[in-house]
């Protein structure tokens, strides 16, 4: 912690996702709450006062109650925790936990306990000053994640280390993952490091600034799209905004376009019209 102050990192961000143990260890993680508190209170020792903490819904074995603990107990910690990751498990397939749903040896929360937990995350974090500005990020004022509301807005970004993410120059791209690569890379040949390098079309980018700057509470901007792109926000997608208006899950309000509090919630459908 003292080596990162002294390097200039000024924010951390702590993978809690649980504050139940046995939820933890259904999750496969392999940290446990006691280790989760003796990084934070590191943190906070040297001097961190910036502090974002992951939480997880719907993860196996969890139920409401459980869920409602991990809650009350991250807003319990102290002042230098700004900002929440709140994020509901998607059991994404070709993974471990894909298999054991299929056989039905998955014991998630149903649709319905997952939408209580998803109103609970609100409505608990709200009560603490932590304000939602994106699906599933809650700051203190003044604290909303750089990073986060660049990587909406389409802004550059530079991932350093192992299998870490970047955009830059219009191309996605990854470092490798494998410790070795890395190395002898960095070293001798950067390009050769680079992993699932994607140069994104207009195309790409136009749709890419629409599902991303969406997931802000405060929306796109109707200029900044003309701006960027050389044509009118209209002419590329108005038929869908138009749809998504007349369904009351989208809001045009002067210069922006954002999510009404139903939209939100329908997110997914939404976004999926712009692919």
């Amino acid at each position: 912690m003292d080596i990162y102050r002294e390097s200039g990192i000024n924010r951390l961000s702590i993978g809690l996702q649980s504050a139940v143990d046995s939820e933890l260890r259904a999750l496969g993680r392999i940290h446990n709450l006691m280790d989760f508190e003796a990084t934070f209170e590191a943190a906070v020792k040297v001097g961190f006062d910036n502090i974002n903490v992951d939480i997880m819904s719907a993860i196996p074995t969890q139920t409401l109650s459980s869920f409602e603990k991990t809650l009350n107990y991250v807003t319990g910690l102290s002042k230098e925790l700004k900002h929440i990751s709140a994020y509901s498990l998607i059991v994404e397939e070709g993974t471990p936990f894909y298999e054991a749903f299929l056989k039905g040896n998955l014991d998630v929360p149903d649709e319905d306990t997952d939408r209580l937990m998803y109103e609970l995350t609100q409505r608990v974090l709200g009560k603490f000053g932590f304000s939602r500005y994106e699906i599933s990020n809650y700051a203190k004022a003044g604290f909303e994640c750089r990073h986060n509301c660049g990587y909406w807005t389409l802004k550059e970004y530079l991932g350093l280390g192992l299998g870490a993410s970047s955009f830059f120059k219009g191309t996605r791209f990854k470092n490798s993952s494998v410790l070795e690569e890395y190395c002898h890379g960095v070293l001798t040949d950067p390009d050769s490091i680079l992993r699932e390098v994607q140069i994104l079309s207009l195309e790409d980018r136009m749709t890419d600034f629409m599902i991303l700057g969406l997931r802000m509470t405060k929306g796109v901007s109707i200029t900044d799209f003309q701006a960027l792109f050389g044509r009118k926000l209209s002419d590329v997608f108005g038929d869908v905004i138009d749809k998504h208006i007349a369904e009351g899950l989208l809001v045009r309000e002067g210069d922006r376009l954002f999510f009404s509090p139903k939209g939100l919630d329908l997110s997914n459908y939404v976004l999926a019209d712009f692919l």
